[in-house]
């Protein structure tokens, strides 16, 4: 049943300036009758000069009880083994089917991110008639400062 309800994902990277970005467009139908997990997606820079390798996990889940909110959740986890630091930001943005924006988006940065650091945000008490409304979740991943060979500890 939940398989139905997920469309898809696609993805786009982009080399930037001092960097690497990466946007994830997931498509979905009739969130607001799951208790849904997105399997972590794994995203590597493959960068010449600092390498790096993150899992990126959203959720969204029903809260306990007949109430009928949501909750949702992202996290981006770098995962390597370098010991060199780079800068990353995480946002997110929900659309409905008319591609209006559907709640504010979640921002997450850091300026210095080392193996093992997080990236996380969320929010709760999403009537479900709201979140029934969002067809599109984009993820955009920046990951910068990895260009250089100046460690930022």
């Amino acid at each position: 049943m939940a398989e139905s309800n997920y469309t898809g994902v696609t993805s786009r990277e982009v080399l930037i300036q001092d960097g690497h970005q990466v946007i994830y467009d997931f498509n979905l139908h009739h969130l607001d009758l799951i208790e849904k997990t997105f399997f972590p997606l794994e995203y590597e820079t493959w960068c010449l000069t600092v390498p790096t390798s993150w899992k990126i996990e959203l959720k969204c889940v029903r809260v306990p009880g007949n109430n009928g909110l949501y909750t949702f959740s992202v996290k981006l986890k770098r995962v390597d083994d370098s010991n060199r630091c780079v800068k990353a930001s995480l946002h997110v943005s929900f659309y409905d089917v008319r591609g209006r924006v559907a709640f504010p988006p979640l921002i997450s940065s850091k300026d210095i991110v080392e193996h093992d650091d997080e990236l996380e945000d969320g929010f709760g008490d999403i009537p479900s008639a709201d979140i029934s409304h969002v067809v599109l979740v984009k993820v955009v991943i920046m990951i910068k400062r990895c260009h250089t060979e100046t460690n930022f500890q």
